[in-house]
């Protein structure tokens, strides 16, 4: 299924593939690697990215297209 997820203002650049978790206040963000720190709390993979949005610089929060994993 494909869904309109909503990303946060100041998220991470998503490209097109990229893994999707929650960011556990109803917004998506780009799953995190091995590398993340103990001190971050990652939720698992939910969607992977159908197109690329750069809101690293936004104000405001984005819709980006997802299909749920």
């Amino acid at each position: 299924d494909e869904v309109n997820a909503l990303v946060a203002a100041g998220a991470a650049a998503i490209a097109v593939g990229d893994a999707l978790e929650s960011a556990g206040d109803g917004t998506l963000r780009k799953a995190a690697t091995e590398a993340a720190t103990a001190d971050t709390q990652r939720d698992g993979i939910v969607a992977y990215a159908l197109e690329a949005v750069d809101n690293s610089g936004g104000g405001t929060a984005v819709r980006i297209k997802a299909e749920v994993a």
